[in-house]
């Protein structure tokens, strides 16, 4: 049911397009997407995959890469309804009547995703969204991974609008890391290029069950 709900609750004219050309399902996703795009990650917004068996859709994946250095990809969720007490006091009747669901698919998923050695995993809720840019960045610290970019920077680097489109890309050329075409290419939102090493290469790095199922 939720699953359906998530997938349903915007139309295609009310999405909301990124810095990273995602589009997304709301103004809370957008900064988070906006945000892992400033700081240069290759990531993968609402993959779908299997991982041990199981059909998996999360909100994104960050995927390994050189710079940033990523050794393991990490698994991000929005839990946009998993809000505070003091949240609680403010929203719609339809958000009360669905939290009890809500939280109990988060349960599962997060207990699902604990259980997986292969991937990392952090989950958002709007309290967190409040001090993103600083939240966010203590969480990847503690999984090892450390910003390419300073927090000071990383406004004035977004604000640079000709350097945005594409740049993943063009980066990833001299770093040796993933751009997201790559990913894309990889994960099979693309078509792969014939005869990329690199890509075969990269395939390695990356755990059993990324088999993409696109979505009809």
């Amino acid at each position: 049911m939720w699953l359906m709900a998530k997938k349903g609750r915007k139309s295609g004219s009310s999405l909301v397009k990124t810095k990273a050309g995602h589009k997304v399902r709301s103004q809370s996703e957008a900064k988070i997407d906006d945000w892992l795009f400033s700081q240069r990650f290759n990531f993968v917004y609402e993959p779908i995959f299997w991982m041990k068996g199981r059909k998996i859709e999360p909100d994104w994946v960050i995927m390994p890469s050189d710079v940033p250095s990523v050794t393991k990809p990490i698994i991000i969720e929005y839990w946009g309804l998993s809000y505070s007490k003091q949240q609680m006091k403010n929203v719609s009747y339809w958000v009360e009547n669905a939290k009890e669901g809500y939280e109990a698919r988060r349960n599962r998923k997060e207990s699902f995703y604990g259980e997986q050695e292969s991937y990392d995993y952090i989950g958002i809720t709007p309290e967190d969204l409040k001090n993103l840019k600083q939240w966010l960045p203590q969480q990847l610290k503690k999984l090892g991974v450390d910003l390419p970019i300073p927090q000071s920077q990383s406004q004035k680097t977004s604000a640079k609008s000709p350097h945005n489109k594409g740049w993943s890309v063009r980066k990833s050329n001299k770093s040796g890391g993933l751009g997201q075409k790559e990913v894309e290419s990889i994960l099979g939102l693309t078509p792969p290029k014939v005869g990329n090493q690199r890509n075969q290469d990269i395939r390695k790095r990356l755990p059993d069950g990324w088999n993409y199922f696109p979505q009809k």
